[in-house]
């Protein structure tokens, strides 16, 4: 017989979940679907973020197709999908992805493990690269982008949902990154942000002058059709090649959680880009790499 997992009320009631126990008691469900786990060990499991997967779902669709709640059926299952172990099995989230982009994220298994990473991220230990494809031809092989970002001074419908560099609510956020190929419309690089502000990779590289090559917010398209490459020969076709944010998050490097903050072995996750990105990629190498 199917399980189904119960609806439970819970208050939050580590420091890090008050925030969103504001409002009251909230309602979680796990979600049984596909998930692809990289690595897991007693405190923290990494896996991969399909694009368009929300991580965490709001308030108003608890039992949404997720992937924390995706985390936390995998986890209930494994220890036996009982109404007890229920709560205990709450994945715990330490940073977030945009809803699309793909690539590899960790969370917490356990209070300890969630108190050791949130520590390794507000001390910049946790190292993450990024590969993200951008207009334009990137000349220098390797930029240091240094540029504070905070929310809008003002929320109106042009800024809502966005990041601006040097708002009064700004806050230092460091990016460097290497160039891995540059052509004349476009550009592959590898971004590895130092702090964790949002949006931060996205919006760096659009002031650097290289946005995303598909960004809705900070660059010049929602979508990348051949007709938008100017392809003399394949000018007339209006096929769209992608229609998400051409960023994947390739890696994340921390210190090994041992449940007593004296853990010293450092672990590398690497995740490959998904298929739409390594089409784009070889469609951009075949068609679009004249100097």
């Amino acid at each position: 017989m199917k399980k189904t997992p119960p609806i439970i009320r819970r208050s939050k009631a580590e420091a890090a979940d008050r925030r969103a126990a504001r409002s009251g008691k909230e309602l979680h469900y796990p979600v049984k679907a596909e998930l692809e786990v990289l690595y897991e060990d007693d405190h923290s499991i990494a896996v991969f973020k399909p694009a368009g997967l929300l991580v965490t779902p709001d308030r108003f669709e608890p039992s949404s197709d997720t992937l924390t709640n995706r985390i936390w059926y995998y986890l209930w299952e494994k220890k036996g999908a009982t109404d007890e172990v229920l709560a205990e099995t709450r994945p715990r989230m330490v940073h977030r992805l945009d809803r699309d982009t793909s690539g590899v994220m960790i969370y917490a298994k356990t209070l300890a493990g969630q108190q050791e990473l949130t520590e390794q991220f507000e001390k910049h230990r946790v190292l993450k690269t990024y590969l993200a494809i951008v207009d334009g031809r990137v000349e220098a092989k390797s930029a240091h982008i240094d540029f504070p970002i905070g929310h809008p001074p003002r929320v109106n419908h042009s800024t809502r949902g966005k990041m601006f560099i040097g708002t009064p609510s700004a806050k230092p956020a460091i990016t460097n990154i290497k160039t891995l190929e540059a052509h004349e419309l476009w550009s592959l690089v590898q971004a590895a942000p130092r702090t964790g502000r949002t949006h931060q990779v996205r919006l760096h590289m659009s002031a650097y002058g290289h946005s995303l090559i598909i960004d809705p917010l900070y660059g010049k398209r929602s979508s990348l059709s051949i007709r938008d490459l100017h392809i003399k020969r394949l000018e007339q076709s209006d096929r769209v090649l992608m229609d998400r944010l051409t960023l994947h998050a390739a890696s994340i490097d921390f210190i090994k959680v041992t449940g007593t903050g004296k853990g010293t072995d450092r672990v590398r996750i690497e995740s490959e880009p998904p298929k739409d990105f390594q089409r784009l990629l070889e469609f951009l190498r075949t068609e679009c790499t004249a100097e």
